[in-house]
């Protein structure tokens, strides 16, 4: 008595591999872009947390100063490079501020930019070591009263050499 059931031919198992392997290849590779994407979506949430809160510490650090017409801006007086005659300042150092916790707490200031690089892994380490961190200072439209903060995190995310930032803008303005 003959058999009249068929096995499947090498041809027809090899075909079924190769259909298997595209599929499992297809749903691998769209899993890690979508992983690379979460990590690039949590990097800009880091990066837009640590602007706002700088954005916030300079907000809170001005209101709880005077704001002294004879030395614009004299609630930020370290960050002030050159003079113009009148002793209003004319120029600015770029700087960050982080909370100094001791005996009392209080917003410090630092214009050594490489502290405001190390200051900046105990906001969010998850931006890596490259991560660079800068407030820098204009006034607006040469009015003493107002100055516009611009809050500028950048950094280099894992597996490239682009280098990605989030700027937050601030006006200051005289009370």
């Amino acid at each position: 008595m003959i058999s009249k059931r068929r096995g499947d031919t090498l041809i027809e198992v090899l075909f079924a591999f190769a259909i298997l392997s595209l599929v499992i290849s297809t749903a691998f590779s769209g899993s890690m872009s979508a992983y690379k994407s979460s990590l690039v979506a949590q990097n800009q949430t880091q990066a837009n947390f640590v602007a706002q809160y700088q954005a916030e510490a300079l907000k809170t650090y001005r209101a709880a100063l005077l704001w002294d017409d004879s030395q614009y801006p004299s609630f930020l007086p370290s960050v002030c490079s050159s003079y113009e005659n009148n002793g209003n300042c004319k120029s600015y150092k770029p700087f960050c501020m982080f909370l100094n916790t001791g005996e009392k707490n209080y917003w410090q200031i630092q214009t050594d930019l490489q502290e405001c690089d190390n200051s900046k892994a105990l906001l969010a380490p998850e931006l890596g070591s490259n991560a660079k961190l800068r407030i820098t200072l204009a006034k607006v439209n040469n009015d003493i009263n107002q100055i516009n903060a611009t809050i500028t995190v950048s950094w280099i995310p894992r597996n490239t050499t682009v280098r990605q930032s989030v700027v937050n803008n601030v006006l200051l303005t005289n009370p």
